[in-house]
Parts: structure tokens; sequence; C-alpha cells
């Protein structure tokens, strides 16, 4: 109540209810319930134990009745009567004549406690009841009694006389302060005015009370009840009981004159009474100080008494001060008090010429005095001074009217020889200054700076010489001489104090004296070998100290003293040494000495484990701590073994603790808050283990303890204390512990040990109780650590964590599943049965329930809930029963789609929300993206199984397959506008960059500042790993060119010192940056250098807040400045204290700066997972889409809606662009959000290009050319910084991909109507080549820079018009000299397609030429023609890789050719490209062109083709280009007459045996190889699977249209057979597509290749048979016969004939038309070469087939004639039919 009071509006609650309850009869209740305490039929016929319990239960419940009646009495709910009072000292006369029978029973030691504090506790009361304060007051202010609150009448005060008279001859000691205040009442009461003279009353006699009192020392009695701890560790209000004992004292000082004399100690007992009263109660204090306080009046009479007589009584006087300066304005005033002493007392000699001095008396010194114990200090002669007392005739005390301050004698007392200290005075100064300094830190700043620096005038014979008190130094002397005498422990104690509270106010100055003393004696610290020396004198008075010492106090300050010195990361030896010694030998020993109370014991060891924390968790600038705990931790089994005997014991034995008396609370607190930081530091020592690299080699000692031991492993206790829930703190570490350990043990690959199935099922227990706990926001932490514990299990020790889950669930199932869990972990139980008891699933399924009440009350909680969800979800089948539960929970996926609402929430709390909001986003679309992909998966598996002849045992059934509950949130979100508002608000940036830029720029304004006052030497309350830092960047930009152009100008306007300069400069750059941050911008020049190169320091770096176990938990917590840190380095509260005063606004505005870039780079993380998250939830939903609708996508994103966000999405990368500085190094998470932006817009891309139809190619190209833009301009953007950087590599990777998916849709739709966007995009491309070319010099982005010009050159542009951007921005010789290095792979393959397009333009070939292309093409043959070679083959895909490696070399060969024309340069070519392919490489070009191979039944024939060729897509365009090569290199006669000498004939064969497979036809090779089964080319790569997924685009079922493709080959033999109808029917994976058709169109192109080159040949012979004017059969080549040709005139002319009539009734689409053009070549050629044959041999066509091929022409040219594309191919086809076939065009009336 007394506490609540201070709140008006609670304690008006409680006075009313307090009033309430007197008016119910409370009082009297409380009465009679004392009264029953005199009865003795309680303890009848009971056993001993039972009445010492009831004794001790019964004596408790009194105790609390007398605390709410002093509550009661003390607030004024109720006045205590005159007859209450009565009764209450009727009570208490019985208790102390021992009448009182409980108190006979209370032989225990809490029983005589209880009964104790009953007694003080009435006394209390009975004192209060008195109302001293009131009559104190009425007779200061001279009023009446009978105005007076008193509730006593006179009447009453004579019987209570007659009461009081009774206490006398009990001789009590508890009865003298009774009647000790009823005399001071009595004094009081007749000193008013109504009063005096009455008869009644004066015959009173007070005095005898006091007389008689005083006889049983009631002080004395005060002083044992104060210093006992009854009182301070009572349940009710300490300073209202101290309050009443200050009244009383006041009171009795006010009522009876004291005077100090020597013969009584009286007055020293008042002042150690008055001392334990102030001492710890600020309230007092400020009570005392204050001067209207008259309760405290006649107590500052006392202290005014002392202090006239200073500095006599020296020890009464400051100890009074020390004890009445709690708090820091108290302590200001003790100080000022102590520090403007208007005189000093001491005792003088009086010389003849006085005679008869009298006291009071005042006198004048003739001459100068000396200051006795002031060695030095004098009074000036002519001083005049009061006689204060006399000791003899010639001896008197004066107080001298000289003005010096006491503050300034207690400092020069401290400096006196050692030899010459009283200790007594000593103790006592060093008590006042360290609780002046405690409370308030400006008194300790005075100390350092002002005292310091005062300068004290001492006299040594007839000089004046000046000195300077140096405090710190004088302290560290002192504890130096102390430590010579080992029973100083309090003393050193105290010096210790005084230096750990002043190394928070200056530590660099406090460090550097204090190591100079090294008042320790430790030796140097050798950090190379770890050696070090016990320093033994502080070691032996360790153990003296806590031997005789209650709280071990020196070694509790020793300790402290190592804390301060690690907080401001001093890493000196004497540090070193003192954490070295704290641990390997404090802490191994301490628990083996003699302690004068049990719990110190814990204190030390607490406080030890504090020092290992703190260098465990200390700032960057002292990591060589961190080393050395590290090191000890690891090595040393001593100390391991100390941790051990800590942390193993179980909850069970704790428990049994608090019910046995041997163990006291105090001990068992300690010994549990001891448990709790052994494992936050075995916490620590796992998460070092986790950052070794190799921990299966590297374990040291401790793990293999913690993990292995021979006992118990530590998890399991840890898993055991996780029960206690005494102590929430030890669970909370605890499961801290388990959770690391479990990760440890996965890494190790061993098997976690959590104890016995008890032990196990008691750890469930806890678990599920801590989760199903009522009071969340209390428990929060807990809860959370408990949640990651189930994380952990889940990802490291699945075994655990499924014995975990399936506890509670039902016991038959339970015991099926405890022997099932090795078979499959995820069989836990059926869907929807959790069982009759608690279970985790229950637990964590009511927090999702709650999801969105805990999202505004506990998200941090909600976070790790769902991040628990995720770890289930990401293990998939492993847990995939517990997932079928999740997903049948009722409205499990709505409560989680309720957490994402579609627009940006405008609560007041959104703000500081939004870091949980996104994070909880991102994990629920990662939980739905992992749903879908599962149960996508699991449909595959369970088709697969139920499809399959083989199986005998199904499936188990899972609720999977039915339930899609996120598919169809994303369906519902697709359909509207909730996934078009997503993907705007998580692409939108969060934040303003400037809000960073400005953020920086304000850290190096104070970054300036600190390095211009450390320069100074002033370093202020800095901590020495600031200091360090700060001189560290002070050099380095004094070394910059900036820095020294800057010193010259100086220099040269006459400023001569380099000191001078650099604050010159400091103080200049300080004011440009403050001008900045003001809006005047720098203008360029030294000072902007200067500034850019602040912005660029390493100390802006992303800093990571991370408390927590690393498993699965989001890392998204970063930020830009580490402001705690900052704040606790440059102990910006203690500006206010010290001359920092007028900086501490600055450093505040710079901290809001930084504390708002943090929050929005923070947010801006967190929805930078959120936007990674949805683009990854959205592609997997869409090819679930795709999948499950067989290419119909309708049920994704529309069209409109992509459209529109891809719109969206490059404004906001436009808006990032434009707001990132380019003078700054960009952040990691600005770069994280913007490659995020970058992806969604790539898969926005690339769900817009499977949405195209060949029908409206144009309708998204006004959509593409803007990505083109936008890309264009990040890439622009990104040329500015460095291109190699790491951190932009991915962004850039994917706006190059970006580019090219948009160029190759805009070249796809080049053919459209659409001619101004096609402008357009043209102008936009040729704009972006010379970036392209920019970032084709990196290795990292070749591939898509070269595919990307590549295109572009194909499509858009003329040679005149991109040749001369390559030429200047193209380097195109390191281009081609990539061709050479094996590792560049499919690098290759981009840049010999990219030298093709090149070739095919004259220019371009000129180019290649000479650059020498040739030679490097020749390099990759070389390459991959050597077998040898395994460096290139062991690469995926390597054998597709070599073949479209040798078709694009022989595709550039030709293009040259080609592209060059018939020069002598070309001819030289010719002749070079004809020596190295038909001569060097005769056997690449034999195998090319041979025929794919056709399988048999003789294995030996098998066996010698396995070598051979096998039949691929990129085989056969490696079979194209090689006879275009031949086609092409043909035409130079010359070259090739004279080169191809005897290999000509081999080529024709080869050509004819292809012709011969290719016209054999589909049916008549199937019935020769029916036994082979079909044709098969696999598609190899991915653009080929893609393309063996869509339909036929030719739609022809003859000829080699029909080949058909699996997807997966089985043996060699079904890769080159031919289909048949039987093996098609009962394939139902064959089907035709678009790659089966690319597969018949290169076996056609091929075809008419060879025709054309064998057409070459027969032209060459008849124009050599021509000029001879004969054929000689001998010379004249090889030509394929004619079966083999009509073979080919069969099939060309069917499939013309089917494609027309397919498409007699609408136009030709360009790729059919193309396709029968192709063949009606075909048709021709074959034609002349028939002609040539039957000219040439005589042979002429059989009359059948000449009728037959006669109808089928016949029918071809009927069905083409209608379309005008094929009348030039349809003239020169009669040209050559009436040659071969005369009469044929009139007979059927063709023409």
């Amino acid at each position: 109540m007394v506490d609540m009071g201070k709140e008006s509006c609670k304690a008006d609650i409680i006075n009313d209810q307090a009033l309430w309850l007197v008016k119910e009869g409370l009082e009297d209740n409380l009465f009679q319930f004392l009264d029953s305490a005199k009865s003795t039929s309680h303890f009848k016929k009971t056993e001993v134990d039972v009445v010492t319990l009831w004794v001790e239960e019964y004596l408790l419940e009194h105790n609390l009745v007398l605390d709410i009646l002093f509550l009661v009495y003390y607030n004024n709910v109720c006045i205590c009567s005159s007859q209450q009072w009565k009764k209450l000292c009727v009570i208490f006369v019985e208790i102390l004549s021992d009448s009182f029978y409980i108190g006979r029973l209370a032989v225990s030691a809490e029983a005589r406690s209880y009964f104790y504090y009953m007694k003080v506790q009435l006394l209390l009361i009975l004192i209060e009841g008195l109302n001293l304060e009131d009559l104190l007051r009425k007779v200061y202010d001279e009023g009446s009694f009978r105005d007076s609150c008193s509730a006593f009448s006179l009447a009453d005060v004579q019987d209570i006389d007659a009461l009081i008279s009774n206490l006398i001859p009990l001789e009590a000691n508890e009865a003298g302060p009774l009647v000790l205040s009823w005399s001071v009442f009595l004094c009081l009461l007749q000193s008013l005015p109504d009063i005096q003279g009455h008869n009644t009353l004066s015959e009173i006699d007070h005095v005898g009370y006091v007389q008689e009192a005083m006889l049983v020392a009631p002080f004395n009695y005060l002083v044992e009840v104060l210093h006992c701890d009854l009182l301070k560790n009572s349940e009710g209000p300490v300073s209202a009981r101290l309050s009443i004992l200050r009244t009383f004292v006041s009171s009795f000082i006010s009522a009876y004159e004291i005077k100090y004399q020597l013969e009584d100690d009286t007055l020293s007992l008042i002042l150690e009474v008055l001392y334990q009263i102030y001492r710890g109660e600020e309230t007092l204090c400020m009570q005392f100080w204050d001067r209207e306080s008259f309760v405290d009046g006649p107590i500052r009479s006392l202290l005014r008494m002392l202090e006239n007589e200073f500095p006599f009584h020296l020890v009464e006087f400051i100890r009074m001060l020390s004890s009445l300066c709690e708090g820091a304005w108290s302590a200001e005033c003790a100080y000022n008090f102590l520090d403007n002493l208007s005189g000093v007392a001491f005792s003088y000699v009086i010389p003849n010429a006085l005679n008869g001095v009298n006291v009071y008396e005042i006198i004048e010194t003739p001459h100068v005095l000396h200051i006795p114990g002031l060695d030095g200090v004098i009074i000036p002669r002519n001083t005049r001074g009061q006689v204060i007392k006399l000791i003899d005739e010639k001896t008197v005390i004066v107080r001298w009217q000289h003005a010096q301050s006491g503050v300034l004698q207690l400092l020069v007392r401290l400096t006196k020889e050692f030899y010459s200290i009283n200790y007594d005075e000593l103790d006592s100064i060093l008590d006042l200054l360290y609780r002046l300094i405690y409370f308030n830190k400006i008194l300790c700043f005075n100390l350092l700076e002002n005292i310091s620096s005062l300068d004290v005038k001492l006299v040594s014979g007839y000089t004046e010489t000046t000195r300077r008190i140096d405090i710190v130094k004088v302290l560290s002397l002192l504890v130096y001489n102390l430590f010579n005498d080992t029973s100083n422990t309090r003393l050193v104690t105290m010096c210790i104090n005084i230096l750990g509270e002043m190394i928070k106010c200056l530590p660099s100055h406090v460090c550097e004296r204090t190591q100079q003393t090294n008042f320790f004696g430790f030796c140097d610290f050798d950090t190379s070998s770890d050696t070090w020396f016990l320093s033994r004198k502080l070691a032996g008075m360790l153990l003296l100290d806590c031997e005789k010492n209650e709280g071990c106090i020196l070694t509790i300050s020793v300790l402290d003293y190592a804390i301060r010195l690690i907080e401001v990361g001093d890493e000196s030896s004497l540090v070193s040494s003192l954490v070295v010694f704290s641990v390997q030998y404090v802490l191994v020993n301490h628990e083996h000495w003699k302690y004068k109370m049990k719990s110190d014991r814990w204190k030390v060891t607490l406080k030890v484990f504090d020092v290992m924390k703190r260098c465990i968790h200390v700032m960057e600038g002292s990591s060589k701590h961190v080393l050395i705990i590290r090191d000890i931790l690891f090595n040393d089994s001593s100390v391991q073994n100390v941790l051990f005997r800590i942390i193993c014991i179980t909850s069970s034995n704790l428990e049994s603790m608090y019910v046995s008396r041997l163990y006291e609370t105090k001990e068992i607190n300690g010994l549990q808050l001891a448990i709790a930081s052994a494992l936050d530091i075995v916490f620590y020592t796992l998460k070092e283990i986790l950052k070794l690299e190799n921990t299966n080699t590297d374990v040291p000692m401790l793990v293999q303890k913690i993990l292995f031991s021979n006992v118990k492993p530590i998890p399991t206790y840890a898993a055991s204390l996780i029960s206690f829930f005494h102590d929430p703190g030890i669970q909370l570490s605890a499961t801290r512990v388990l959770s690391l350990s479990f990760e440890v043990a996965s890494r190790m690959q061993t098997p976690s040990l959590v104890g016995n199935d008890v032990q196990f099922e008691d750890l469930v227990s806890s678990i599920i109780t801590i989760l199903d706990g009522d009071d969340i926001h209390e428990n929060e932490d807990l809860i959370v650590s408990v949640v990651d514990l189930l994380v952990a299990a889940a990802h490291c020790q699945p075994l655990v964590f499924a014995n975990i889950i399936s506890f509670g669930m039902n016991a038959e199932e339970s015991q099926n599943n405890k022997v099932d869990q090795s078979h499959q972990l995820g069989l836990i139980h059926s869907p929807g049965s959790l069982g009759s008891k608690r279970n985790i699933i229950g637990s964590i399924l009511c927090y999702v329930k709650r999801s969105t009440y805990l999202f505004k009350s506990a998200p941090r909680l909600l976070l790790c809930i769902l991040n628990f969800l995720k770890g289930l979800w990401e293990a998939g089948s492993q847990y995939t029963q517990i997932l079928d539960i999740f997903r049948g929970s009722e409205s499990f996926w709505n409560h989680l789609s309720a957490l994402i609402p579609p627009t940006e929430t405008t609560s007041p709390d959104a703000h500081s929300l939004s870091k949980y909001r996104y994070q909880c986003h991102a994990v629920i679309f990662e939980i739905m993206a992992h749903d879908i992909f599962f149960l996508e998966n699991m449909s595959h598996m369970l088709t697969e199984n139920q499809t399959s002849k083989n199986s005998n045992r199904s499936t188990p059934r899972s609720s999977s397959v039915v339930s899609k509950g996120a598919s169809d949130i994303f369906i519902t979100w697709c359909e509207g506008s909730v996934a078009s508002s997503l993907v705007k608000l998580y692409s939108s940036i969060e934040y303003d960059v400037k809000i960073v830029y400005r953020a920086k720029m304000a850290l190096s304004l104070c970054l300036v500042h600190l390095m211009e006052k450390i320069s100074t030497g002033d370093t202020g309350s800095l901590s020495l790993a600031l200091v360090r830092k700060i001189n560290t960047i002070s050099k380095k930009i004094s070394t910059q060119p900036a820095f020294s152009t800057l010193s010259a100008q100086y220099a040269f306007h006459g400023y001569s010192k380099n000191d001078e300069h650099n604050g010159l400069i400091l103080r200049d750059l300080y004011h440009h940056l403050l001008g900045e941050l003001e809006g005047r911008e720098i203008s360029h020049g030294s000072f902007k250098e200067l500034v850019l190169y602040l912005l660029d320091l390493d100390i802006f770096q992303e800093k990571s807040c991370k408390n927590k176990v690393d498993i699965g938990i989001l890392k998204s917590d970063f930020y830009i400045f580490d402001l705690p840190r900052l704040r606790t380095e440059l102990s910006i509260d203690l500006w206010d204290y010290s001359n920092w005063k007028i900086s501490k606004s600055t450093f505040l505005w710079a901290f809001d700066k930084m504390h708002e870039a943090n929050s929005a780079m923070l947010i801006s993380n967190s929805k930078c997972l959120a936007l990674k998250a949805i683009t990854t939830a959205l592609a997997v939903h869409e090819r679930n889409i795709v999948q499950r609708m067989s290419g119909n996508i309708g049920k994704g994103i529309s069209d409109t809606v992509l459209q529109s966000s891809i719109k969206h999405v490059c404004t906001c990368l436009q808006d990032a662009e434009d707001s990132i500085n380019l003078f700054i190094n960009t952040s990691i998470s600005t770069l994280n959000f913007y490659e995020a932006q970058v992806e969604l817009l790539n898969y926005l891309c690339k769900s817009l290009l499977q949405r195209d139809v060949a029908e409206s190619k144009s309708r998204f190209l006004p959509t593409f050319i803007l990505l083109i833009r936008t890309a264009s301009s990040a890439l622009g953007f990104f040329c500015l910084f460095s291109p190699s950087a790491t951190l932009q590599r991915r962004a850039i990777k994917l706006f190059l991909r970006l580019i090219l998916a948009s160029v190759e849709y805009i070249y796809s739709a080049g053919k459209t109507k659409a001619v101004d966007l096609i402008a357009e995009g043209s102008l936009i491309t040729l704009g972006l080549l010379p970036t392209l070319c920019r970032y084709a010099e990196f290795s990292d982005y070749l591939n898509l820079s070269i595919a990307s010009i590549d295109l572009i050159l194909k499509g858009f542009l003329s040679p005149n018009t991109w040749l001369p951007v390559l030429q200047k921005h193209l380097k195109l010789p390191s281009i081609i000299n990539k061709l050479q290095l094996i590792d560049s792979g499919s690098s290759i393959v981009v840049i010999l397609k990219f030298l093709l397009t090149l070739a095919q333009s004259k220019d371009g070939a000129e180019m290649l030429q000479d650059l020498n292309c040739f030679s490097s093409l020749k390099g990759v043959f070389t390459l991959i023609a050597h077998e040898d070679n395994h460096e290139f083959y062991m690469k995926p895909n390597t054998d597709d890789c070599r073949e479209q490696i040798w078709g694009l070399g022989l595709a550039i060969v030709t293009s040259i050719i080609y592209s060059l024309g018939d020069n002598s340069s070309s001819s030289k070519f010719v002749d070079s490209v004809i020596s190295y392919f038909l001569h060097e490489k005769d056997f690449m070009i034999y195998r090319c062109l041979s025929p794919p191979n056709i399988p048999c039944g003789d294995l030996s024939m098998k066996k010698r083709r396995t070598q051979k060729l096998q039949i691929s897509l990129t085989s056969l365009k490696e079979a194209e280009h090689t006879v275009m090569l031949i086609c092409e290199l043909a035409k130079y006669r010359t070259s090739w007459i004279t080169c191809m000498k005897g290999k000509e004939s081999e080529l024709r064969q080869i050509c004819i045996h292809m012709l011969a497979f290719v016209g054999k036809g589909i049916h008549n090779v199937g019935e020769a190889m029916n036994r082979n089964g079909f044709l098969l080319c696999p598609p190899v790569l991915r653009i080929e699977v893609e393309a063996n997924k869509r339909p036929s685009f030719i739609g022809s079922k003859t000829g080699w249209f029909s080949l058909s493709a699996k997807k997966k080959a089985t043996s060699i033999s079904s890769l080159t057979s031919l289909p048949n109808r039987d093996s098609i029917a009962h394939c139902d994976s064959v089907y035709q597509s678009m790659f089966s058709d690319m597969v018949a169109l290169h076996i056609y192109k091929i075809t008419f290749l060879n025709l054309k080159f064998l057409c070459m040949q027969a032209a060459a012979a008849a124009r050599r048979a021509e000029d001879v004017q004969s054929v000689d059969l001998a010379l004249f080549p090889e030509l394929p016969t004619t079966e083999i040709l009509h073979g080919v005139q069969e099939q060309t002319v069917t499939i013309v004939i089917e494609l027309c009539k397919a498409n007699q009734h609408k136009p030709f689409k360009p790729d059919i038309q193309s396709v029968c053009l192709l063949l009606m070549q075909i048709l021709e050629k074959s034609l002349y070469l028939e002609l040539c044959v039957s000219q040439s041999c005589g042979i002429r066509p059989l009359l059948g087939y000449a009728a037959d091929f006669s109808n089928k022409i016949t029918s071809m040219m009927e069905v083409t004639k209608v379309h005008r594309c094929f009348d030039s191919m349809l003239k020169s086809l009669n040209q050559i039919l009436d040659l071969l076939y005369p009469g044929l065009l009139q007979t059927f009336a063709i023409l």
C-alpha cells in the first residue's frame, strides 16, 4: 500500500477497499485472531514434529496479521484507539513476561525467527500508535493538545502509563524502546502550552522512565534489530518501519538535549541507529535534506553539532554523511554540505598572553597554524576562531573561521604516509567517497577532473609549493599498500569499488593509472603461450575475505572490477591475467573455501560466470578475452568439471531442496542462478563448436564430455531441468542447450540422448505444459525457446522428434508407432485422431487458431510457431502423417491465409509490427509452396503406383492427396485481385534510401567530432575499444591524399604545427558535414573526398543481431548501425556530467537518424523475405496448375494482372535506381531487395511467355519492350559500379536473363503486323548493344550477354548498323580466345552461335577471317576429336555439347565461305578448310554423314557398332552442317578436285546410304526390323524436353513425321528403331510432338543437302562428258539407284498432299509452307538425279511405278496449285517432269 500510494488512481482504489474492510470489522477480527494465540488446546496429544511445523505456520500467520494491522495504522486507514493500543500493549507484556504460550513452543530456528519478528512488529505498532510525529509537529508549531490528532485522552494517558510501568520490572531489552518512546511522548506532551501545569501529567516522572529505559539499553536493541535482516527481508514496507524509528529518534533528540560526552556512548548508539535507518532509504534521505521536513530537524541539528567539531569525531561525522547520501540528489546535498565547511576545529594551546578563555569566546591566532592530519595545509595568521570546548587550562578546541573544503581535507588525508593512516577514518572516508560517486556521477567527474586539477598550497619551511591530487593514483597506491596486510580486506574492497565506478566515467584515464601501479601483483600475461602467474597476495586476501566477511565482499569486488575492465574494452595483460585468475583459480578452487554463509559460495560462482559471459558477449574491440575463455572452456578439464558439477542435477533433486531444512532459501536461489548461468556458458560453447569447419575431427574435449558422458550426458540433465517450473530462467537456459545439443549431435552424426522413458515422458509433459500455459506474455521467451527446441529436433533428430510428437496419442497407436519408427518416422497416427491426452500437435493447432490474436499481442511467438510448421513441411515425406493432421484440421489454411491481408495495414501499431508481419507472410508462403509441391509429388507417386501391374502392396492412403487447401487458396487469390495486390505490396520499396544516407552522414559527423576530441587528449567516457577504433580511423583518414592536400593548404596560410592542421581540418570537416545535413551540399574538392571516404568505411557494414539457435530462424534481423553497442561504448548517459554535455544533443540527433534507418532497413529486409517467398510460391503454384490442367493455366494469374504487375515492378525498380546514391557503397539489404524484385520480374516474364499463342504474338509486345527498357536501364546503372562485385552478380544475371527472354519473344514476334512496336524494339536493342558488350567481358555474364547480342543481330538489325557498334565496344579477340578453354563448357556453344551469326554477313565474315577465327575453331575441333581427352567428357551432357560444337563450327566455316564469295582470299581459306576437314579430320566427317545404326539380333554386330553415332537431334544438326559444308566446298571445283582426289567416291557412297536410309520409309524399314521396335530419338536438352511436351506443329502422320519420342531411353536398341503399328498401339507413352517434327524436319534437310551434293557431282560429270562429247561410266560418279530415289519421292509427294489437303480451306502457316517447299525441293533434286541415272545408264522407270507416281504427282499438283506460294516451285517441277516423263503433263492435263 505504501508503494502503491504514489500512484493516485491505484491508491484511491486500495484505500476504498481498505476502508470497506475496516468497516466490516477487520480490526476486531484481527485482534480476535491474536487472542487465539493464548490458547493451548491446539497442542494436546500432538507429536513433537507436528507441533514444530504447526508453530511455525501459526507464528507466520500471526506475523501476517500484525503486518496488516501495521499497514492499516500507518496508512491512516483507521486510527489506533486507546483501547486497541492497550490490547496490543497487554499482548506485548505477556510476550515479554513469557506467559505467551506459543512463544514457549518456538524451538526451531524458523519459529524463533518468526517469534522475534512478532515482538519487533508489535513494538513498532505500539510506537506508531503513540503518533509521535503529530505530537512533534504540535511542539514545533506551538499548538495545543486539543487540536492534535492523538487518539488518546488525558485519562487514557494515565491508564497507559500504568501499563508501561508494568514493563519496567520485566527488565527486557524489547521493553526499553517502548518505555523510552513513552517517556518521549510524555515529555513532548507536557511541553505543549495547554498541558503545562497539568497536575495529573506533571506528577508523571518521564525522566525516571528514561533512566529506567537506559538500564536495559534500548538503543542497543534497536541497533540489533536494524543489523538483522528481518526488516529488510520482510514482505511489508521497510521504509515505513524505518520511518517510525526515525520519528522516534528525532523526537527523543528533540525532547532531551543531546551532548557529546566521551564517558557516555548514548550519542554513538543514536548515530548508529540513524546510520542504519537512513542507509539504503532514498526517500528518508531526501526528507532529511528537505528543510521543510520538521521530523528531521532535530537530526539535522545533531549533524550540525558534529560539523562544528570537524575534524574531531571525524568517523562519526563521515559515517552520518555517508548514510545520508542515498540517491543522486541526496548525494549532491551531502557533497555540497561537506565541500562548503566554513571552519575547521582542532586543539589549540593558548598563548601566555591569553588567560581565562571561556567556552564560545572568540580568539585570534597571532601566527600561522598547521592543521593536524593535513600535512602542509595551513591556517593564515590573524584568523579568528571560537572556543567550543575546554580541555585543560592551556588547551582548548577552537573552530577557526577558515573555509576549507571538507572534500579536499578528506582527499589530503588519503595521501598521508601509509604507516600513519587511521584505519577507522580511512574506512569511513572510502565508504563516503564510494557512495557519493555511486549515486551521483557528477560528483565522480568532480573528483576525477576538478579535484584532480585543484592546486593545493603546501608550506614546507618558508617556501610554498603546489601539488595536484590524482585521486586514481592515490587509490591505486593505497590498494597496493593495503595488500601487504591481509586484514584490510574491507578497505581494499572499497578502494576497488571506487575505482570500478570511476572507470565508468573516465575509462582511459583510470585504466592508465591503475596499470602503472599493478596493485594486484600480476606478471605480464603471455598470450602466445597462455601462461600466467598467480598473485599470491590477491589469492590470500580472497581466502581470508570469504572466511571472515559475509558476502565475500573483496572477491565480489575484484570480479566486478574485472567485469568493468572488460566492458570498457581494456585488452591489457593485466585484464587478461585477471580473467584467467578469475576462471582458472577462483572458479576452480572457490567451492573448497570456507564461507561465513553457505550462500556466499554461489555469489562467487555467479560472479565468475558473469566474468565469463561478459567476455563471451564482449564488444568487437575486445575479442582477445573471447579467445581466452574459449580456449579455457575447450581445454581446461578442471573448469569443465566445475560446470558439470553445477549442471548435473535433476529437477526432482532441486525440488527436494525446497522441503529440506538443510538448505536455506538464499542457498537454493544461488544454486538456481548458478545452474542457469552454467547452462548459458555451455550454450555458448556448443555454438562455438558449430563454427568449427570439421566437427567430426576438431571436437574439443568439452563437447565429448557434454554429449558422451559415462554417467549421463548434459542433454539428459538439460531435458530434466526443463521440468523445473520453480525457475523459468533455468527452463529457458536448459531448453536452449538441449536445442543446440541436437544440432551438434547431428553434425557429429550421433544420436542425442535425453534420458530414459520416464525422463523423456517428463520432458514431453513439461513441453506441453509450457505450450499450454495461460500467460503467454509473461512466458513468451520460454515458449519461443520450446518451439525452437521442437524445430531443432525436427531438423536434426527426427527420431527424437517423432517420439515427442507421438506422446499423448492413443495408447495402441503410440505403441505401434514405437515399433514402426525405425521404418518410417512419418507414420505416427491416423489423421484427425489426436488421442485423449494432451499432445504437442493439439497445442500448436491452438496457437494457429489464435494466430490473429497472437499477431497483435505476441508476433515473435507466432513467427516461431510458423517457423516450426515450415520445418515440418520442409521435411516433406518424413512427417507425412503429421502434415495430414494439420491439413485435416478445421480451417487450418484459413487461419494462415487470414494473416495475409491483400492491402497495406493502417492500424496505429502497423509500423511496429511490420517486421513480424512480413516475416510471418514469408513463412506462410513458404509453407504453402512446400505443400503444393509435396502434394504434386504425392499425386504422381500414387498415379504411378495405381498403374503399376507388379505392385502387390498399396501405398498408404493419405488425405494429402485429397486436401489441397494451399493450392485452392492460391487459385482463389489468382482469380481475384489478392495476388495482384500482394505482388504490388511486396515489390514496393519500404523506405527511401536517402534515410540511410543521412544516417551515415550523421554517424560520420559524430566520428569526426570524436576524432577531434580524442586528438586533444580528451577521451571522456569513451570505452578503450572505441578510442582505439577512432584512432585507427583517424590515422587512415590522415593518410588520404585529400587530407594531405588540405594540410598543405593550411600550412600555406600560416598554420605551422601539424597537430594544429589536423584539428582545424577535422573541425572544418565537421562543419561541412553539418552543413550537408542541414541542406548545404558540399562542393567537390578535398572535403568531399574525405566525406566519401568516411561513408565507404566498413563501420557501415550490416550487423546481425541474433541471440538464438540458428536452426530455422529467419536471417532477417540485420541492422546497419549497432546502436546498443554505440551507446555502450560512448557511455552517452554520462555526458550530462562532464564537458561533453554540449555534444550530447548532436549525438542523440544522430542516433535518431540511425534508429530510423535501422527500422526502415529491418522492415525492408522482412519485406524482401516475403517478396522472395511469394515469388517462389506463385511459381510452384503455376507449375502445379500447368501439370494438373494439361497446360491450361487459366487458374493462374490473368494476363491483364500479369502485365499490370510487370509494369508496377518495373516502376519500383526504376524508383530504387533513382534513390540509390552512386557515391556510397550500396548496402546488402538494398541489393537483396533489388534482386528479389528482379526475381519477381523474371517469374512474371516467364509466366507471360507461357500464355502466348501464335495468333496473338503482338499483344504482349509493349510489355516486353518495357522489360527491355527496364533491364537496359538497370544494366547501365550497374555499369557505374563494378559489375564484378559479388553483391551485384545475381541481380545482373537476372537482368540479362530478362533481356534474353524478352529479345527471344520479340524475335519470335518479328513476322507480326506490329511494325511500329518491332521498330521500337529494334532501336532499344541497338542502344543496348554497348552495355551487353561491356558485360560480355566478364565470364559470369558471358553466356547471357553473347546470347542476347546474337539474338539482337539475328532478329532486328542489319549488319551496317550493328557492325560499327561491335567494332567499337566488343572485345571480340578475347571472346574468341575463350574457345580454347576447357572449362568454358556451354560458353563455347554460345560463342559459336554468336560467331555463326557474324559469319552470315560479309563484314562479319571478314572480321572473323582477320582475327584468324578458323585457327581457334581448329583448336576446339582438336579438343573434342581427341578420344583420350577426358577433361571435357566428364562434364554433364558432354557428348551432346561436343556434337553441338562440331556442328556449329562447321556452320561457321560454311557461312564464312559463303559470305566471302569467290575471291582470292576465299580460295585460300577454302583450300585450308578442305585440307583440314577432308584430310586431317576426315573420320569426323564420315562419322557425321553415316546413317544411324540399325540394330539387329547379332550380338557381334551390336558390339562392332557400339562406337558409332547414335541418333539425336544434335547429331542430326551436326550431319546437316557437315553436308552443308561439303556442298559449299564442292562449289570451288579447282580446290575440290585438287584436294579430294580419291576421296569423292567414299563421300558419295555415304550420302547414297543416307538417302537409302531415308528412302526406305517408315513401314518398309519397320517390317524389316519388327523385332527391334520403333525409332526413338530421345530429347536430351531442356529445350528438347520442353518441345517434346508441346503438340506437333506440322500435323503430318506420314513419312518421317510419324516419328515419335519417349521421355526416357532404356536401351541402345530403343534409340535407333523405327516405329511400327503394333508397337505404337501398345505403348501409351508414344506420341507425336513438336520435338518429333523437329527431328523429321532435320532428316529431310539432310536429305535435301545430300541430293544437292550428288546433283552437283552429277552436274560436274555431265559438264565433263559434254566437254569430251562422250560418257565414260568408269569416271562417272556413283549415284543412287532409282529404288532409293523413288522411296524419297514417294514420301515427299505423300506428305505434301497430306499437308495441303489439311490446310486447304485456311491460309498456310509459315512453318508448314516452308516444310512443303523443302519437300518439293527434295522431289525436284531426286527427279534430276533420276534423270541423270536414266540418261547415263539407260535405265528407264518401271511402267507400274510410272503409273502410280503419275497419279500421286497429279494429286500433288492439284492440291498445291491453289496456293500461290508454290507457283515458282511447280514451274521448276514441271520442267524436270517433262524431261523425265515426256508426255506426262499432257496426258494427265496437269498444265
